[in-house]
């Protein structure tokens, strides 16, 4: 799901993601999306803002909670 690292940029096929995204809200389950730091630039691995929304506004077209690590105890 990471954009990028430092200044190079990485494809923005998110297709396996949205496959998942998908087999999810058919087949019920899980899917973990993990993001390393989210920015339009970073020295390390990051995601930026963009592609995040776009992954969020897909999973809340199809229905799924969406949920971060804190509330998962």
């Amino acid at each position: 799901m990471d954009s990028g690292r430092g200044t190079v940029a990485y494809g923005d096929d998110l297709t396996g993601v949205e496959t998942a995204l998908r087999r999810t809200a058919a087949d019920g389950g899980v899917t973990t999306l993990y993001a390393h730091s989210v920015a339009d630039a970073h020295e390390a691995n990051h995601v930026i803002p963009a592609r995040l929304e776009k992954l969020l506004a897909l999973s809340d077209g199809m229905s799924l909670p969406c949920v971060g690590f804190d509330e998962l105890s």
